[in-house]
């Protein structure tokens, strides 16, 4: 088994928690992580907090293909740093959306998404953070069960697209 990092970052006790078996490379860029990704030859990527744009290349290999988790309401804040899009307006919540990627940012078919994080003018960022990863794993392993079905996802509307 093959785990790959997009980041380069490991944060906390993340290796301990790693299967036993499996690897974790850490790329230097979108290059590193294509040749990783193809010596994997995985059935399923998913991709989460990753600043990058990933390759068509990349975006080719896996068997079922590549799930994105999103800390936005898809199609509203599309691109790196969301939530903190998602402050500036004074938008009232956020959420989370697990997406299926294509060559664009954030602009691939949804599997699941769900609202109710509330952003508050006296906003706690640790707080918030925590809800947004707790409703990440919950909304990640709903999205998985989907994948391995074959599940397409449905179409980003446009409305609210930025």
């Amino acid at each position: 088994m093959c785990a790959a990092s997009a980041t380069g970052a490991v944060v906390g006790d993340a290796l301990s928690q790693l299967p036993p078996g499996v690897d974790l490379p850490l790329p230097r860029s979108t290059a590193g992580l294509a040749r990783t990704v193809s010596d994997c030859r995985p059935d399923l990527v998913v991709c989460n907090g990753s600043p990058w744009k990933l390759p068509a290349e990349v975006l080719r290999v896996p068997r079922l293909g590549v799930l994105n988790v999103h800390p936005s309401l898809l199609p509203r804040h599309r691109g790196p740093m969301p939530i903190h899009w998602a402050v500036r307006p004074g938008d009232p919540e956020t959420g989370v959306t697990v997406h299926w990627m294509d060559e664009s940012f954030d602009t691939g078919r949804i599997l699941v998404q769900r609202g109710g994080v509330e952003l508050p003018d006296d906003l706690d960022g640790d707080s918030m953070f925590a809800e947004i990863q707790a409703l990440s794993r919950e909304l990640l392993s709903e999205a998985l069960e989907l994948a391995v079905t074959g599940h397409a996802g449905a179409e980003q509307g446009r409305e609210g697209a930025g």
